[in-house]
């Protein structure tokens, strides 16, 4: 569909719901990318819904995946420590959407993400690691940058960095769903959501391969508020340039203070 002009109010909402599903599942790489927990989970699915329409048959089972676990599970999965990979967004009004995509980088506890428009040019390049936080734009011609701790309020840390805990803590009560589900060629665990904030509903695959979300719906009644994708996960080992700030100095070199 052509996109039309959105109004603000919607396009901004919209983009705080989809940077904080990235950035939450991001900060399981920075509290926890080589779990070790012993939890076993199948490789096949149970009955339940699957992103391209088809439902699988079910298979031997380890951990049962209810409402009351679903998130803990997430939580204790193993991720790599370093991958890549690129996300397609798209955020739907009722004059028209928008779909943009962002590049991914993950490497020993540190997430870099590049977000382009829609005409694919860069627009923003965010680095969080080590309890940082660093933000710059391409072509300021100089070497400044944001940076701060990860989570201090700042118009953009606020879209960026609700915890992981924002999803994997939810309480049960507003878990509908929760099972082993299959999105494409993704063995994945399904959660159905109530948002506690703007009462939406949200839709998650997390893949048990990478321990990563791969796919993410969020709707208000029959009506679709935004969609992600995640293309094919890279386990190549990502390179440290990948993290060079303006300044040509490594994120994983600046500490805090």
């Amino acid at each position: 569909m052509k996109r039309n002009k959105m109004t603000l109010p919607i396009l901004s909402v919209a983009l705080v719901l989809i940077l904080g599903v990235f950035a939450s599942f991001y900060w399981s790489f920075l509290v926890g990318s080589d779990n070790t927990s012993g939890i076993a989970l199948p490789s096949g699915n149970t009955d339940s819904p699957s992103g391209n329409g088809e439902k699988e048959e079910a298979s031997v089972q380890k951990i049962e995946i209810t409402k009351e676990n679903a998130a803990s599970v997430i939580a204790s999965m193993a991720r790599p420590k370093s991958c890549s990979f690129n996300s397609k967004v798209s955020i739907f009004s009722d004059t028209g959407s928008l779909t943009f995509t962002n590049n991914h980088y993950i490497k020993n506890g540190y997430a870099k993400t590049v977000q382009n428009s829609e005409s694919g040019a860069v627009s923003k390049n965010i680095i969080t690691g080590g309890g940082m936080i660093f933000i710059w734009r391409p072509g300021s011609g100089d070497a400044r940058y944001y940076s701060g701790r990860l989570g201090e309020s700042t118009p953009d840390s606020e879209q960026m960095i609700p915890t992981y805990e924002d999803i994997v803590k939810l309480p049960s009560s507003a878990i509908i769903e929760a099972n082993y589900a299959k999105y494409g060629d993704y063995n994945c665990i399904y959660v159905k959501a109530k948002n506690p904030v703007l009462k939406y509903i949200d839709e998650y695959w997390v893949s048990l391969d990478y321990g990563l979300l791969i796919h993410s719906v969020t709707t208000s009644g029959s009506r679709k508020i935004y969609e992600m994708d995640v293309d094919e996960i890279r386990t190549e080992e990502v390179g440290d340039s990948v993290f060079l700030l303006p300044n040509n100095k490594l994120a994983m070199d600046v500490t805090a203070s």
